[in-house]
């Protein structure tokens, strides 16, 4: 939720939690446009994998921890490439 123009939809309960990406003056469309390409992006990075899902009419990313083999490294590597991936996006 630090991230810039990061809103979480559905806070953490376990392991998982939902957020979608946004800024001044988007529309609803432009929210869900760029948020399919935070996952697309994130994705293709190879290090995590994000998924999405529609909810209540809206693209959102989601985050699901499973493994207990997941340590800190892997959680900094999503933040890590979250973080470039939005600036990808808002820089264009």
């Amino acid at each position: 939720a630090q991230l810039p123009g990061i809103v979480v939809d559905a806070d953490p309960e376990l392991s998982l939690f939902a957020f979608h990406l946004s800024w001044p003056g988007a529309t609803p469309a432009d929210e869900d446009a760029a948020t399919k390409a935070l996952v697309e992006k994130t994705t293709a990075r190879g290090r995590v994998m994000l998924s999405g899902c529609t909810a209540h009419g809206r693209f959102l990313s989601r985050v699901c921890v499973l493994s207990f083999r997941t340590h800190q490294p892997h959680i900094d590597a999503l933040v890590e490439d979250l973080a470039a991936s939005i600036h990808e996006i808002t820089t264009q």
